[in-house]
């Protein structure tokens, strides 16, 4: 009974300490640290500036990545709200803060996380990032093969797992090139959301103020579309063609407009869902595959292809 006594005196003593003006008037002012969240094993933490998050710094434990996998990504706000991404060969996230601080106008980038100051420390030399394009280091000798590719996501997942330079699921999201929801890519949803949620627990933001939209994310369900009636407007054109053990894969593309149908739920935190009916501009693909590769590619595609808006 005497400790239950000690201990209820010291809560009373540390709940007067709070709420005594006396006591708030002399108590330091300490920035309140940017909240940080998980996506699978993904760290995630937005740079803030002004109130919006001007870049986000994602990482995960080098014991979750295989090979050569990329482990730490550093994505700045572009214009016109899209997300541009770079990366570094080494997983270190104390080496990407150093580098990133090094960088004109990032000198104080993430200056609240006590932690990554402390990693950041370490960095005796900051190596310049390297942009990221469809998923993989701008610099990777498989992006003249992901060029040709009208949908290079399969690609960049399967060398994902096999422990190439690409980051487990998040360059998968870079190199999807269907838009999900009004034409927001998968990567630019994913890193709005995490935004959205910064600014909301800072408590800096209302319902109305969201930015993003997509079926599966937190807070809200968001909208799913399916398309029908679609009609090219253009002739077929061969997009690309690649020959892999004397078979040869033909894709090709033309304009094309569809009927768009929104399903799902809607909610007052996710932008409304298109109107059913409503005619929408996009392109349709299709593929064919010739064994040998001598025979060449037809002309044009059999079958209606698929619609990609």
């Amino acid at each position: 009974m005497k400790i239950r006594r000690v201990l209820a005196s010291l809560l009373a003593s540390v709940f007067v300490s709070l709420v005594s003006p006396a006591a708030s008037a002399q108590a330091p002012t300490v920035p309140m640290q940017t909240p940080r969240y998980l996506e699978g094993e993904w760290r995630f933490v937005a740079d803030m500036q002004n109130h919006r998050a001007r870049s986000m710094l994602c990482w995960r434990p080098s014991l979750t990545l295989t090979g050569n996998n990329l482990g730490v990504m550093w994505f700045v706000r572009m214009p016109d709200k899209s997300w541009k991404g770079w990366s570094w060969a080494s997983p270190s996230v104390g080496d990407a803060v150093c580098s990133i601080r090094g960088l004109p106008g990032y000198a104080d980038a993430f200056f609240d996380q006590t932690d990554l100051n402390e990693k950041a420390l370490s960095c005796v030399a900051a190596t310049p990032p390297i942009a990221l394009k469809n998923g993989l280091l701008e610099t990777d000798p498989m992006q003249p093969m992901l060029a040709t590719m009208i949908d290079p996501t399969a690609l960049v997942q399967a060398l994902s797992f096999a422990g190439w330079q690409a980051a487990p699921e998040l360059s998968t999201l870079m190199s999807e090139s269907r838009a999900i929801c009004i034409n927001i890519r998968p990567i630019d949803d994913l890193l709005n959301a995490v935004e959205y949620r910064t600014l909301n627990d800072l408590q800096e933001v209302t319902p109305a103020d969201l930015i993003r939209c997509r079926s599966g994310w937190w807070p809200c369900e968001g909208c799913d579309y399916s398309y029908t009636n679609a009609t090219g407007t253009s002739p077929w054109v061969l997009v690309s063609s690649l020959c892999i053990a004397e078979v040869l894969r033909c894709h090709y593309s033309r304009d094309a407009t569809a009927v768009s149908n929104a399903g799902g739920t809607e909610s007052l935190l996710c932008f409304s869902c298109t109107a059913n009916g409503t005619v929408v501009n996009g392109k349709m693909t299709n593929s064919e595959v010739v064994t040998p590769c001598s025979l060449g590619c037809p002309a044009v595609p059999t079958g209606a292809g698929t619609f990609v808006p």
